[in-house]
């Protein structure tokens, strides 16, 4: 747990417009990488930003479940949500941007 022995100020607006703007700088990253691959199927190009957003996620969520305690549980629910919304996203990606085969 971390505390703020003065307290902390939080407005919605400004953690809404920050969480916007890491998903979307993640969402350019990964269709970036998405551009360079040599994959040519809509799943496969899917899996593929999937599986590069998702060992982000891993390493991240596995670390506070390590270092901080975070409940397994609580952990494992980030990670499969992770998956799987970036799972969708990719497979969107991949269908925007199609690549010949």
């Amino acid at each position: 747990m971390s505390v703020s022995s003065t307290g902390q100020k939080w407005d919605m607006n400004t953690a809404l417009a920050i969480q916007f703007a890491t998903q979307l700088l993640v969402a350019l990253g990964a269709a970036w990488l998405l551009s360079r691959s040599s994959l040519t199927s809509i799943l496969g190009r899917g899996f593929f930003v999937c599986i590069a957003v998702t060992l982000g996620t891993i390493l991240f969520n596995v670390g506070n479940w390590n270092w901080w305690g975070f409940p397994l549980t609580t952990t494992l629910v980030n990670i499969v949500d992770v998956a799987v919304g970036w799972l969708l996203g990719g497979i969107v990606m991949a269908a925007i941007h199609k690549k010949k085969a």
